[in-house]
């Protein structure tokens, strides 16, 4: 099984990199494969992969990671909030326990 793991720290700049060459493209009327800093981060050969979003924070904000490369994508995050409970429980509620993560990977492969 092909796998990479990318530790996004900044999902605003790697987004805006991403718009910013797509909106050069559009204004100049070209097409683009330039992807911005997610091009130094993926090699050709790995754009395609399936891809597992996971982040203590609302899922959807790097869900659009799979339509730049047109990959399979599976977002795992926080969409609910005031929730109380140990770690472990607030993570469950959240799929982001081990396991659950396992089962999203699995669904990102199928």
């Amino acid at each position: 099984i092909n796998a990479l793991v990318l530790d996004i720290c900044s999902p605003d700049r790697i987004y805006r990199g991403w718009r910013t060459a797509q909106q050069n493209a559009t204004r100049n009327g070209v097409t683009t494969r330039d992807v911005g800093h997610l091009g130094v981060l993926l090699d050709e050969s790995e754009r395609r992969l399936p891809i597992l979003t996971v982040q203590d924070s609302a899922s959807h904000s790097l869900a659009w990671l799979g339509s730049v490369f047109g990959a399979r994508t599976v977002p795992v995050g926080v969409d609910e909030f005031g929730q109380s409970g140990t770690i472990a429980e607030l993570y469950g509620t959240f799929d982001l326990l081990p396991e659950q993560l396992v089962n999203a990977a699995l669904l990102a492969l199928s």
